[in-house]
C-alpha cells in the first residue's frame, strides 16, 4: 500500500490542513487587528491635530486682540502728547516774533528744533501704531539735507564749541 494511503499519513495531511486554516485564521485576524490598530491611531493623531488647530486659532485671535490693543494705545498716546507739544511750538513761534537778543533767540530756536524732533517722535509712533493696523498711507516728501545740518549745528553747536569741537 502507497504511503499516501495510509492511516498516519490522513492523520499529517489533516493535521496540515488543520494547521493551515489555523495559520490562514491567524493571519487574517493579524491583519484585522493591525488595521484596527492603524485606523485607531490615525483617528488619535487626527484628534490632537484637531485640538492643536483650536489652540493655534485661539492663540492667533488673542495674539490679533492684543496687536491690536497696542496699536490702539500707540495712537491714542501720540495724540495725547502731539496735543501740549503743538502747544509747545505755537508758543515758541509767537515768542520769536518779539524782540529778542540774541541768547533768548538762540534758546527759542533750539526750543523750537527739539520740539519740532518730539513731533516727529511722536507722528513716527503714531505711523509705527497704523502700520500695525494697516491703515498707514505712505507720503513722499522731500528732504532737506542742509537744513537739517544747519538745525543740528545749532543745536549741538556750542556744547561741542565748550570741548574744543569745531562744527563745520
Amino acid at each position: 500500500m502507497p504511503i499516501q494511503e495510509g492511516r498516519a499519513s490522513a492523520i499529517l495531511i489533516k493535521n496540515i490542513e488543520e494547521v493551515n486554516a489555523l495559520i490562514e485564521t491567524s493571519f487574517w485576524s493579524l491583519i484585522r487587528y493591525s488595521l484596527l490598530t492603524l485606523v485607531a491611531a490615525s483617528l488619535l493623531i487626527a484628534l490632537v491635530l484637531v485640538r492643536l488647530l483650536i489652540s493655534l486659532k485661539e492663540a492667533n485671535v488673542k495674539a490679533n486682540q492684543a496687536a491690536e490693543t497696542k496699536s490702539m494705545f500707540l495712537s491714542n498716546m501720540s495724540h495725547e502728547i502731539r496735543t501740549p507739544m503743538n502747544g509747545v511750538l505755537g508758543l515758541t513761534d509767537i515768542l520769536l516774533n518779539t524782540d529778542l537778543n540774541p541768547t533768548q533767540r538762540n534758546y527759542l530756536e533750539k526750543i523750537r528744533f527739539s520740539a519740532n524732533a518730539l513731533t516727529t517722535i511722536i507722528n513716527d509712533i503714531l505711523d509705527f501704531s497704523k502700520i500695525e493696523s494697516k491703515q498707514l498711507n505712505i507720503e513722499y516728501s522731500a528732504f532737506q539735507f542742509e537744513k537739517l545740518l544747519d538745525n543740528l549745528r545749532t543745536l549741538i553747536g556750542p556744547e561741542a564749541n565748550s570741548k574744543g569741537v569745531q562744527l563745520i
